[in-house]
């Protein structure tokens, strides 16, 4: 194998099978502190892993770690970042950052989840399995018989609350993160039928908490995008350009509000979750806002689309924001 052309290349022999996956590895981006547990997954030992990396070395490309005042100390969680090689890799790959410092800092952070239902589970657990120190909620529901299967709880969790159920489940799979009742947090994730309420919004005044909605509809679910008062659209800017565009829509929003129907299905859960956490992680890891557009999947064709949530120059969002910058000002 050469690397590079000309005077400069590097040619390497005989490399074995482990060996040319690292190089594969190392091509996509690893961090230096995750290189030995690399070699160690892919069957590399110490010594031919040092060898090798001295030996390419030339041809690598060095990213300096810029660390934040908020960034945990990687050695307090090394437990779980032993175990942790996918994460440390994914972590690594899209933020261009050490994949280790990246979950150190996730365990400094607390998620708010209203509702621990399929889809809220499921994204407890894959946040929790990505590192987040705490999931907290004011789910207050026993688990019933409709709460229990393969991607949800356990018949033993029959009549347990949900906070305590979901505990158990982290602790059985040696998960480090907590599960608690706490208020205060760092990213909300709020999931609801058909439509979050507009109560969701930060009350004026309020530490402008960023959030997410995931709402579940029999023939389509939405994911917003990062939703932060002031900054992107609210809520109510949501609800007022929905308005605008349809006369129907505040009457067909009417009839569904007080429909109990489980729309939780194992398909809708799992993609709906799988998405929730993509954008959650965004946010801890990087502030990443994204391009203010909701996720649309359709269940009847399976296909995907997207919608831009416009602000409203008229919410109460901006002209809070606007009060403030005069007060400050």
């Amino acid at each position: 194998m050469q690397l590079g052309l000309g005077n400069t290349s590097i040619r390497l022999d005989n490399l074995t099978s482990p060996q040319e996956q690292l190089l594969q590895l190392l091509y996509r981006g690893v961090a230096d502190a995750a290189i030995d547990d690399v070699a160690r997954d892919v069957g590399a030992s110490k010594s031919e892993t040092a060898a090798l990396v001295a030996r390419v070395a030339p041809a690598l490309i060095q990213v300096e770690e810029r660390q934040t005042k908020r960034t945990a100390d990687p050695e307090n969680t090394d437990p779980f970042i032993a175990q942790a090689f996918a994460e440390i890799i994914r972590a690594s790959f899209s933020t261009d950052r050490d994949g280790a410092l990246v979950l150190a800092n996730r365990a400094s952070k607390r998620i708010f989840i209203n509702e621990l239902n399929r889809v809220g589970l499921l994204l407890l657990q894959a946040l929790a399995t990505a590192g987040v120190g705490e999931i907290c909620t004011e789910d207050r529901s026993v688990v019933v018989s409709a709460d229990v299967g393969a991607l949800g709880y356990s018949q033993a969790d029959l009549g347990r609350s949900r906070v305590e159920a979901a505990a158990g489940l982290l602790a059985r799979s040696r998960q480090p993160a907590r599960v608690t009742r706490a208020r205060t947090s760092d990213f909300v994730v709020m999931i609801a039928n058909h439509l979050v309420s507009s109560e969701a919004n930060p009350a004026v005044g309020q530490k402008q908490i960023p959030r997410l909605m995931v709402e579940l509809s029999f023939d389509q679910s939405r994911i917003s995008p990062v939703l932060i008062a002031g900054v992107t659209s609210c809520l109510d800017c949501r609800i007022a350009n929905e308005l605008a565009a349809d006369d129907g829509w505040a009457a067909m929003m009417t009839g569904l509000k007080f429909r109990s129907e489980r729309l939780d299905d194992s398909q809708t859960a799992l993609l709906c979750a799988g998405l929730a956490l993509e954008r959650t992680l965004s946010w801890i890891d990087s502030g990443a806002i994204g391009d203010n557009e909701a996720t649309i999947i359709d269940h009847r064709t399976g296909r995907v689309s997207h919608e831009v949530w416009q602000i409203d120059p008229n919410c109460q969002c901006q002209k809070t924001v606007s009060r403030i910058d005069e007060s400050v000002a």
